[in-house]
């Protein structure tokens, strides 16, 4: 196991982004959810940045820290913030809005910093675009390792799997029906599916598929275009 400064100030600065972008995600749920008609997020105060209030103790600390250990990639989760789907008017749309707002803040998040590593590159120029990541501690690494964090989120939260947020989001673009049937039956099984995924390469390589498209769109292709404008 390798604990050297560098590897301790890498993992701390991963939890640093695990932390800011869970605590954007969890507000935003709370946030929608209160556009929507329901309170109940703001009244536990999760409409808020301070981490504290969205940690989870096994989520956002006892598992990043396991992984750091077996020398994995760093993942995590927060306290989901309770939503009483009973105070919106409209059922199906309104519980897909505030689903949606956690992957669409951090695919946000993921845009800032690449809009911030855009500003950095014009101001301190740019050679190879590809030759900015080279030092893995380098500012634009660290603005990578930020956006990819995001990015990965927002990928593995919108699986249409139960209890995940891409799966009220699936339900409401279902049409009642014997298709709508079918996969409310399914829902209970979730998070038996999820965790059958988890322990099979089958997640991993979904994931990965959408992080890499997602990081060509959003990232390389926009940064890799404003290199070569740069010269």
């Amino acid at each position: 196991m390798d604990f050297s400064l560098e590897k301790v100030m890498n993992f701390l600065y991963m939890i640093f982004v695990l932390l800011v972008s869970l605590s954007v995600h969890e507000s935003s749920h709370a946030y929608i959810a209160e556009k929507r008609g329901d309170f109940t997020g703001r009244m536990l105060g999760r409409i808020t940045l301070n981490p504290i209030k969205h940690l989870d103790p096994i989520g956002s600390l006892l598992v990043p820290i396991v992984l750091f250990l077996f020398n994995l990639p760093i993942f995590g989760w927060a306290k989901p913030v309770p939503v009483n789907t009973r105070n919106f008017k409209n059922y199906r749309l309104d519980n897909a809005l505030v689903s949606a707002a956690g992957p669409l803040s951090n695919l946000l998040l993921a845009l800032i910093s690449v809009i911030v590593m855009a500003f950095y590159m014009i101001i301190v120029g740019s050679t190879s675009f590809y030759e900015q990541f080279d030092d893995p501690y380098s500012v634009p690494s660290l603005i990578l390792a930020f956006a990819s964090i995001n990015l990965l989120l927002m990928a593995f939260n919108a699986l249409p799997i139960f209890p995940l947020d891409g799966s009220h989001i699936f339900e409401a673009l279902l049409p009642k029906g014997p298709l709508l049937s079918s996969y409310e039956k399914i829902k209970p099984f979730g998070f038996l599916i999820l965790l059958f995924l988890i322990m099979t390469p089958v997640l991993g390589m979904v994931i990965g598929t959408l992080l890499n498209i997602a990081l060509k769109i959003f990232v390389f292709y926009p940064l890799s275009l404003l290199s070569t404008i740069l010269g």
